[in-house]
């Protein structure tokens, strides 16, 4: 995250170009890590996000510290349009239509939501075992 905000700040790429990005890297790794969650039509909604950025009146120094730069996030956490599954069949469709704080944090400091991650159902699991050197 740090390379791709510094390449922001000093418009060495922009936004749109951070997003193509991330959805290439995203494409390239989703097969061997299955750490996002299938979300049709995430491309779109993630470029339309990047476009709706507005450009900073200060020029890119003066930019949020996230300005651009796409975050995932659990899938238990709300996001407004997106379905909270919070990894259970029984939520597979569920729109609340509400947004957590922390998403609203994260807009805030300029962030581009890219979409959600797996989660244990409801995010509750049993952890593994402590391993001690």
């Amino acid at each position: 995250m740090v390379p791709s905000a510094e390449r922001l700040r000093t418009s060495a790429i922009c936004v749109t170009e951070n997003v193509e990005h991330t959805l290439g890297r995203t494409g390239e790794v989703d097969d061997v890590v299955q750490a996002f969650v299938a979300e049709p039509g995430r491309a779109d909604r993630l470029r339309a996000a990047a476009r709706g950025l507005a450009e900073c009146a200060e020029g890119p120094a003066g930019c949020p510290p996230l300005y651009g730069i796409p975050v995932w996030v659990k899938n238990s956490v709300h996001v407004d349009g997106l379905p909270i599954r919070a990894g259970s069949a029984l939520w597979a469709d569920l729109l609340t239509g509400r947004r957590a704080a922390v998403v609203d944090r994260l807009l805030e400091a300029g962030a581009v939501i890219a979409g959600k991650t797996v989660t244990a159902e409801f995010a509750v699991a049993v952890p593994a075992p402590c391993r001690r050197r």
